[in-house]
């Protein structure tokens, strides 16, 4: 009997032995899986665009309607790709609408005037940033419309913290760091603690924006340049071609496939130099400004194969004496500058 009880006594610790064991040795892999869960969690902190919503205090200015906050549900935009992008090969473009779907999302939306537009920003968008892009977009929406005489509610603008995550799923120079596609995107850049390249980024992006929902796609030349003009991008009044320039009808059509980023900036500099050239015409004269140019082409008066030949005639029928070369031939000659007898007419000319 006491042999039985013995057994059983020994059996019974045992047991009790092996319990602990397994209740000790099941805790670590359990502290190990929170360990990684909370590895994983912080990595994709790192990498991804942050989920949680963003605390805004509007200025003291901002519009009536409040922003909300909320997780990024981002919609279709239109099918419009400005600037054109770089040529894609084949196994570029099928990937493109899962990078650009894993760029954006988890991007927390700000909706400002629900029904109209909202913002999405990503993670690592200074608050302070955050707070006042609303009102700067709705001001400098209002100023650029109105520069170019046309009405426009704004779009919805997307804001990533490197131009890496800008260009992620989408065909465009690596040089990049702003395009509209129906959105904006908008890249911070380095060094620009006061965001005035954001801002003029924003500026440039907006014309493309306004032209577009009007149906004002072409002319190539005047979307840029009125971009660069609106956006105060002077740095373009120090370009000189290293190559022959295009003729004006060249300049038309589309804004040219290449991967060439000289060829890309003989595009936008000699752009700017047209727009300048037909600015440069106006001066005295009251009717003559951007908003004369979207204005023939909404009316038909000019159509986009025919705008700068129009607008130069329009601006410049006076000066035609003054210069042996046609106006513009001899613009270009002079290194984009008027002759002489051009400014001493424009000097003369009385107030029209």
């Amino acid at each position: 009997m006491r042999a039985k009880l013995g057994v059983l006594l020994l059996l019974s610790i045992v047991v009790l032995l092996a319990l602990l064991v397994q209740r000790a040795s099941a805790g670590h892999p359990r502290k190990r899986i929170q360990q990684h869960e909370l590895a994983i969690h912080t990595s994709a902190d790192e990498s991804e665009p942050a989920r949680a919503a963003v605390p805004l205090s509007p200025a003291a200015s901002a519009p009536a309607a409040a922003p909300s906050i909320g997780s990024a549900q981002p919609g279709l935009v239109a099918a419009v790709s400005w600037p054109h992008g770089a040529p894609c090969d084949q196994n570029e473009r099928a990937s493109l609408p899962v990078a650009r779907a894993r760029a954006v999302a988890g991007m927390t939306r700000i909706a400002v005037e629900p029904g109209h537009f909202a913002i999405y920003v990503g993670t690592g968008i200074p608050a302070l940033l955050i707070q006042h892009l609303p009102q700067r977009l709705l001001a400098l929406n209002s100023s650029v419309a109105e520069r170019l005489g046309l009405s426009s509610t704004p779009p919805d603008v997307y804001v990533y913290a490197t131009s890496a995550q800008l260009r992620e799923g989408v065909c465009v120079s690596p040089a990049t760091v702003a395009y509209y596609d129906g959105a904006i995107h908008l890249a911070l850049t380095p060094h620009d603690d006061a965001y005035s390249e954001l801002f003029g980024s924003l500026r440039h992006e907006l014309v493309h924006h306004v032209l577009f929902s009007h149906g004002i796609r072409r002319p190539v030349w005047f979307q840029e340049g009125a971009a660069m003009i609106i956006a105060e991008e002077w740095h373009w009044f120090s370009w000189h071609p290293k190559a022959r320039l295009l003729r004006p009808e060249q300049m038309v059509a589309t804004f040219p496939q290449t991967t060439s980023a000289e060829e890309a900036n003989a595009f936008y500099g000699q752009a700017f130099a047209m727009t300048t050239f037909l600015k440069s015409l106006c001066r005295k004269r009251k009717s003559c400004s951007l908003a004369d140019l979207t204005q023939a082409l909404a009316s038909g008066a000019a159509t986009p194969e025919t705008l700068f030949d129009w607008a130069t005639r329009r601006y410049g029928s006076d000066l035609i004496g003054t210069t042996l070369l046609p106006l513009w031939d001899d613009f270009v000659q002079n290194g984009f500058e008027l002759a002489p007898a051009t400014e001493s007419a424009l000097q003369q000319r009385s107030a029209r």
